[in-house]
């Protein structure tokens, strides 16, 4: 093929042939970029059955799936990721397949907060100028792309700083995953609690904040309060 359209397709169905078996994959990519030949949107119809396809780029996201099995295809550009590619169970150029063999370390949790598109967010961790957050997640939302926010929180309960970062672009979730979101932040010292959440940055209405909801699907706010540790 020519070099405009990457990867051939025979080099790509190598890769699918050797996935056939696989419900839950994970691409680590050079990027979330949806054209008809980048790695990210061949992937998405690539797959056998009803396999879910996870797409990373860069090391602020971690997936793990509810079966605990996760096979990892790697592109040759993509960054380096150790925590996925411990083990390796074959070479299909110009891909690598690989089986992490545990899942990631669970962050202090609490009761889950849960938001309007039913992503759930259920455990928090502030290390030094890293935090780390964890949701639970819901089905592919393919319409829509999300920011998140957190707001560093004082004893009096004072905005002393924030922090927004990109969430995993909603055509890559997969039902029942565990996400780890992590950035670096500089969060002052007197930091004891989080004001997390959603939104989305529309063209003609600007900022559209996710709704934080009750047990019964009622809004109750537009974040959720976080005790650290």
């Amino acid at each position: 093929t020519l070099d405009t359209f990457g990867t051939s397709l025979a080099h790509r169905l190598d890769a699918r042939t050797q996935l056939a078996d696989a419900d839950d994959v994970l691409l680590i990519s050079d990027g979330y970029r949806t054209r008809f030949d980048e790695e990210a949107a061949v992937w998405s119809v690539m797959l056998h059955g009803d396999g879910c396809l996870r797409v990373v780029s860069g090391d602020n996201f971690t997936v793990w799936p509810a079966s605990g099995v996760l096979t990892v295809v790697t592109e040759p550009d993509s960054p380096p990721r150790s925590d996925y590619t411990a083990r390796q169970l074959a070479a299909v150029p110009p891909y690598t397949l690989y089986q992490p063999e545990s899942a990631p370390a669970r962050l202090p949790a609490f009761e889950p907060i849960t938001f309007d598109n039913n992503v759930r967010l259920s455990a928090a961790a502030l290390e030094g100028n890293l935090l780390r957050l964890q949701w639970q997640m819901p089905a592919a939302r393919p319409d829509l792309d999300l920011q998140y926010f957190a707001h560093f929180v004082d004893a009096n309960g004072e905005k002393i700083g924030q922090r927004d970062a990109d969430f995993l672009p909603g055509r890559f979730w997969c039902e029942g995953d565990m996400l780890t979101t992590q950035i670096d932040v500089n969060a002052p010292p007197e930091t004891v609690a989080l004001r997390v959440g959603l939104y989305q940055l529309d063209p003609q209405r600007g900022f559209i904040n996710a709704n934080v909801v009750d047990d019964a699907g009622n809004p109750i706010g537009t974040w959720g309060d976080v005790a650290l540790p």
